[in-house]
């Protein structure tokens, strides 16, 4: 997801990817909670990650309320 870009610099390797919302918050959250198993499964297949993180955001915000 992210590569370091310089000492201390880190930046997104997709950034042409969007994930709707207000999410910057969730985002960290939904990686750090990713298991091994998890790690393997999507390795090179960022769609299917990135399906796998909307999921995750959507129900976060459901839980908190913060849906439209």
């Amino acid at each position: 997801m992210f590569y370091k870009k310089c000492h201390g610099l880190w930046a997104l390797r997709f950034p042409d990817v969007i994930i709707d919302g207000k999410t910057e918050d969730f985002i960290g959250h939904v990686f750090s909670k990713l298991s091994d198993e998890q790690h393997e499964k999507y390795n090179g297949n960022r769609e299917a990650l990135f399906g796998y993180v909307r999921e995750q955001i959507t129900e976060y915000k459901r839980r908190y309320g913060m849906l439209d």
